[in-house]
């Protein structure tokens, strides 16, 4: 257990001093990210359990890589939301899925056509709450994973 908790306080470090993540956001929307992402980093640290240090850090290399991505999109995406047509909006979702896929796993499903264009629909409402926008948008791509995978 001790590898763990060193494994994922190195991470979050690395998440929270990373000011690319977060940077056109305000502090309540910050917050909401980073959460976000210090929970993807957690499952993927939980991943490595029983691992020798080596064999975590490969591991750990491809879904951390697409977390940090994925923040920088949602960033961006908030950031941009009054700038961007729908055409925009909806490649900008996709990146986040496209990255969701490799920062949860195999076993990750994303969301539907339907739960997507849905969110699209909603995009506008919350377009104004950059925090509801974020937990809104994490509760899509998290849609499928239980309890015990997240």
């Amino acid at each position: 257990m001790d590898n763990f908790n060193e494994r994922l306080a190195r991470v979050a470090e690395g998440l929270l001093e990373n000011e690319q993540l977060t940077a056109d956001l305000d502090d309540a929307a910050a917050q909401a990210l980073l959460d976000w992402g210090l929970n993807i980093a957690r499952r993927a640290v939980r991943q490595t359990l029983g691992m020798d240090d080596l064999a975590a850090e490969d591991a750990l290399y491809a879904p951390l890589r697409a977390t940090r991505r994925l923040m920088r999109a949602v960033n961006k995406w908030v950031a941009r939301q009054d700038i961007l047509g729908e055409a925009q909006h909806s490649e900008m979702l996709a990146k986040v899925v496209s990255q969701a896929q490799i920062a949860y796993g195999g076993a990750y499903i994303p969301p539907t056509q339907e739960q997507s264009a849905q969110f699209l629909e909603r995009r506008g409402v919350l377009a104004s709450n950059p925090v509801g926008f974020i937990l809104e948008l994490q509760k899509l791509i998290e849609h499928a994973l239980t309890e015990e995978t997240l």
